[in-house]
């Protein structure tokens, strides 16, 4: 093993997060240590909206490496990161997020984690096959934190006028807006 070198994670307005110790592994430790990471992928509700609840991926990067996940990686400003830990429970990762977010960076968010396995999965039981490949801008999965929540979308089911088609299944909702003019659908 190398020797340790010093990472400093920074947040808005030049502030430390943390400084943080980072040791350099030789490659039999770092390939033993990858093999029992697993792959998430974390979904901030409502950050970068309308000049709401600002966050810099870049703040948002070293939060999470702060946390002790690694490779974190974010996708444009809209607060979805892929990243990977040792195995975890997925609910204890939204947990934990929330409340480092919220003491840290003051934000209050919810955040919804699913690993790599359970994505494939929302894409794989996504019930608008057709729509998707025809017309992938109008549908959206909304990821929701227990499966009771899906079933209870059935009784939202009669409010939606017009066009657009609704369906639950698990922990997610997919909906597909067939007509986007008018008024707007609230999922959950």
């Amino acid at each position: 093993m190398r020797s340790p070198r010093t990472v400093s994670s920074r947040r808005a307005g030049g502030r430390s997060l943390r400084r943080a110790t980072c040791a350099t592994m030789s490659g039999a430790a770092l390939f033993s240590r990858a093999s029992r990471m697993k792959t998430y992928v974390a979904l901030l509700r409502g950050v970068n909206i309308g000049g709401h609840n600002k966050v810099a991926m870049a703040d948002l990067r070293a939060l999470l490496a702060d946390l002790g996940f690694v490779d974190a990686r974010t996708l444009l400003q809209s607060g979805n990161a892929v990243l990977r830990s040792a195995a975890r429970s997925t609910s204890g990762i939204e947990r934990l997020l929330e409340g480092e977010l919220r003491r840290r960076l003051a934000l209050a968010v919810d955040c919804f984690v699913r690993t790599a396995e359970e994505w494939e999965g929302l894409v794989a039981r996504n019930p608008f096959p057709r729509e998707a490949l025809r017309d992938p801008s109008h549908l959206a999965a909304v990821l929701l934190k227990e499966p009771g929540a899906a079933s209870r979308m059935k009784s939202r089911q009669g409010a939606i006028v017009g066009r657009e088609v609704v369906r639950a299944r698990g922990r997610e909702v997919y909906a597909f807006f067939q007509n986007l003019a008018g008024k707007p659908v609230r999922l959950v």
